[in-house]
């Protein structure tokens, strides 16, 4: 794996994902997971190549040069390289200017009527120009953070002018909403916390006040959201990942491999090992 900024040849620098904008070149069965991707909201520009996406435990997806996805932070994610592939990566945490988040507020009423289903997005001009002129800024090593500031304000025009609401909505669609800064606190913290006082104290808000607000954006309790986000994560690793029972069911704060057993039946009506073949065998039928 190779990036944009002077990298040899093997690993790639995870300092580079960490840049607003960066070049990486993956070999044929190369990949990148969520470990790579952990604390910020990406799009991932694919200008060459093929690529197979697994997104939070969703049916893995082909994907070609001249398209683009959006990963939302603290996902699960597997990109795998099927061809050679040549991309521009996009980090972001907070967005550049109020402009870019009033473009994604405004499109809040049309999300309310999607049912969200991750997917890319094709390339289409002036953003292929855009996107090779951005090229050439990466391979000349230009530095300065004013000028990435400003290519990611360009960026964020050429999407509002050139592809419609809707077609923004969906692909934004974990990003999009009226509760952008509560959500972003959310998907920031829930790994880190143990009860839903400790969630409320990041928030500010008392636990009686944090679980309505938290039921009004998200539509489900905190427990029930809570328990949705750890059963999708174990589906995605036993998804893409041969790994044993035991150490899954520690990882995931089971008391033993029979109750991590008792939840994938509840949530999924078989075990994890059932689980696990109807899902290898899911993806080999793709």
């Amino acid at each position: 794996m190779n990036s944009g900024c002077g990298m040899s040849s093997g690993d790639i620098d995870k300092s580079d994902l960490k840049k607003r904008f960066c070049y990486i070149e993956l070999e044929v069965g190369s990949e990148l997971e969520r470990k790579d991707f952990k604390e910020n909201h990406y799009i991932l520009f694919f200008l060459s190549g093929k690529v197979e996406v697994i997104y939070f435990g969703s049916r893995p997806q082909l994907i070609e040069g001249g398209n683009m996805v959006f990963l939302g932070r603290l996902v699960d994610c597997v990109i795998k390289a099927l061809e050679p592939v040549r991309m521009i990566v996009l980090t972001f945490d907070d967005l550049a200017n109020a402009c870019d988040k009033i473009t994604l507020q405004n499109l809040v009423p049309i999300s309310s009527l999607l049912k969200y289903e991750f997917d890319k997005l094709e390339i289409r001009p002036p953003l292929d120009k855009f996107l090779d002129l951005t090229m050439i800024y990466l391979q000349d090593k230009i530095s300065g953070v004013y000028l990435w500031v400003e290519k990611q304000k360009e960026l964020f025009i050429l999407l509002r002018t050139y592809y419609t609401s809707e077609e923004l909505a969906m692909f934004f669609y974990p990003l999009v909403g009226k509760n952008i800064d509560f959500k972003k606190m959310v998907f920031d913290s829930y790994t880190n916390v143990g009860s839903i006082k400790e969630f409320a104290d990041k928030s500010g808000y008392s636990p009686v006040v944090f679980q309505r607000r938290f039921k009004e954006v998200f539509g489900e309790t905190v427990y029930q959201w809570m328990q949705r986000q750890k059963a999708e994560h174990i589906k995605h690793r036993l998804m893409t990942e041969e790994v044993n029972l035991k150490e899954l069911a520690d990882e995931f704060d089971f008391a033993s491999a029979a109750h991590l057993n008792k939840f994938c039946k509840i949530w999924f009506g078989m075990s994890p090992s059932e689980l696990r073949e109807t899902l290898l065998l899911k993806r080999n039928l793709k």
